[in-house]
């Protein structure tokens, strides 16, 4: 998960910001949220919770129907309810502290209060982070990534953090190097082998001279101010980034996408967000990877390989899949939109997605342009992947991507197991949308999950990931009957919208049939298969060639 936005905020209000804004990210905020400790030792009492993306990002008090904005004051550090500058435009903390003062009561404090689309892009634009990314999202790598991977690993203290022990020799063996649910380990499953290993090797310890806030710059480390302190710490190191595939900087301060206080009071503003970025090194621009040697925001616990292999994976050239609008992306069905994983702890952090992994040319695709039946078997194990373009428009830019996955390994917690079927518009604007939201199918995803119980969960924030995702025999969460075509299935109260999921080609904002149908999808397992049959290929035979085919298939299974 990219975002943690509370449930009960109007999806108009999210449509209003995003309309056009270009939303960026590195790592996702952490889903759960906190109850933050003011300067007078008294709480915030309600929750609260981080909502957006490190280069642009706020925090909300939840209520039964809606949300309060929220903001830290900087003139005297404590946590305010927010209101919106008739002048600028823009979130300003008014009087009332959070946990004194109940807004039901102050009509100064406005509910559900979003910030102009305008003022968000404004605001990204000042960000030389948000900027960055806006243009060279999974376009990192020159080459698809193979063969004995290098990535040179520099542990950083800041300043002040005397104190915090990094156990880095612990984390080098095991989360960045071991055989099993490790950095290494996931690169080498996720690539089929194409990643022999992927090393992390470190370097000398690196005692900065400033401290983490300064290195934050009150940006959680999006700015160029964290660039310095990371030049000196890899000049301190000694190392020759040249000799490395990667470069990774894992640093001894809470990572900023947990929100909240760390355990020395330490604000999330003033932490460094994990991410991936470019800087000078050596005299060239080069890609690195910054995240914490921690997970969450006490206790000096280590971090865990979710985080850590979202950002590598950004400087080997793979694109961040959350969508730029507020939405959950791929959720958990790709790491690259949700390093928490389905089990929300990071170890099992999500395979990548069929897409990613075409991107990366790990998956062998195959493409399907005759009725026929096709087999798939468990994507831990097997790079086969189906292409379906036939049938779209623009068949260069417009196609569905099927693949098996499984609750197992990286996917560990999956709810549904089953066929994934991804829709690919390379044309499209990349912000969430859904039926009834009134700019649908203008606003969807470049890749979207085509959600067989047709409610549109990742897109309407509901979850990142449930039962009712993936196509298999006899679910009953899914709408319609186990067909996936342009007619789609009708309204059904809790399953679907009516007409979806379907086929359709919706590129540039409308929906045209495409004339595919995938059915008779098998019962979830380690080899699945399905029809798929195309409205103007006839086979020879007609209906009664199609007929044989199916019985054909179930005399395979007596």
């Amino acid at each position: 998960m990219r975002y943690r936005v509370p449930h009960p905020i109007p999806f108009a209000a999210y449509l209003f910001v995003s309309a056009t804004t270009v939303f960026v990210g590195a790592t996702p905020a952490w889903p759960n949220g906190w109850t933050a400790t003011q300067p007078d030792d008294t709480t915030t009492r309600g929750t609260q919770v981080l909502v957006g993306t490190p280069s642009y990002h706020f925090t909300v008090i939840e209520t039964s129907d809606s949300y309060f904005v929220t903001i830290k004051d900087h003139t005297d550090d404590y946590i305010k309810y927010a209101t919106i500058d008739e002048t600028t435009g823009r979130f300003v903390p008014t009087e009332f502290i959070v946990g004194q003062a109940d807004p039901a009561d102050l009509p100064e404090i406005q509910p559900g209060l979003v910030e102009d689309a305008d003022i968000v892009r404004q605001k990204c634009m000042e960000n030389s982070y948000c900027k960055w990314h806006a243009e060279n999202n999974g376009k990192a790598a020159s080459a698809a990534p193979k063969g004995d991977l290098k990535n040179l690993l520099i542990p950083v203290r800041f300043a002040g953090h005397e104190h915090r022990g990094l156990g880095i020799h612990v984390l080098s063996r095991e989360l960045f190097n071991d055989d099993d649910l490790s950095v290494n380990h996931f690169f080498q499953q996720n690539s089929y082998g194409k990643v022999s290993s992927l090393t992390s090797v470190l370097s000398d310890e690196v005692q900065l001279s400033k401290t983490e806030t300064e290195c934050a710059d009150n940006k959680s480390g999006l700015s160029e101010k964290l660039h310095e302190c990371y030049a000196e710490a890899l000049e301190s190191s000694g190392a020759d980034p040249s000799q490395y595939d990667t470069v990774s900087f894992i640093h001894s301060g809470y990572g900023a996408e947990f929100g909240d206080q760390d355990e020395d009071g330490t604000y999330f503003d003033d932490r460094i967000w994990s991410h991936a970025w470019e800087m000078e090194m050596g005299g060239v621009r080069r890609l690195y990877a910054t995240f914490s040697a921690y997970w969450g925001t006490a206790n000096l616990r280590g971090t865990r390989v979710g985080v850590p292999v979202h950002e590598i994976a950004q400087t080997l050239g793979a694109p961040t899949m959350y969508g730029d609008g507020m939405g959950y992306g791929l959720g958990y069905y790709d790491v690259m939109a949700s390093p928490w994983g389905f089990d929300g702890m990071a170890w099992h952090c999500a395979s990548m997605s069929a897409y990613t992994k075409m991107i990366l040319e790990w998956a062998e695709v195959e493409e399907i342009s005759s009725n026929s039946k096709k087999t798939l078997f468990d994507s831990t194990e097997s790079s086969k992947v189906y292409k379906i373009s036939h049938g779209f428009p623009n068949p260069g830019l417009e196609y569905l991507l099927l693949e098996n996955r499984r609750p197992k390994d990286y996917d560990t917690g999956m709810r549904g197991p089953g066929i994934a079927v991804y829709h690919v518009d390379l044309t499209a604007n990349d912000l969430a949308g859904k039926p009834s939201d009134g700019v649908w199918p203008k606003n969807h995803y470049r890749v979207a999950l085509v959600q067989a119980d047709g409610r549109f969960d990742l897109e309407r924030l509901e979850d990142e990931g449930d039962i009712g995702d993936l196509f298999y025999k006899d679910n009953m969460f899914a709408a319609g009957d186990n067909t996936l075509s342009d007619e789609g299935a009708a309204s059904e109260e809790g399953k679907s919208h009516s007409g979806h999921p379907n086929v359709k080609s919706y590129a540039g904002g409308k929906e045209v049939k495409s004339g595919i149908t995938i059915s008779e999808i098998s019962d979830p397992a380690d080899e699945m298969s399905f029809f798929v049959e195309f409205e103007d290929i006839q086979e020879e035979g007609g209906d009664d060639s199609r007929r044989s085919l199916r019985r054909a298939s179930i005399n395979e299974q007596k």
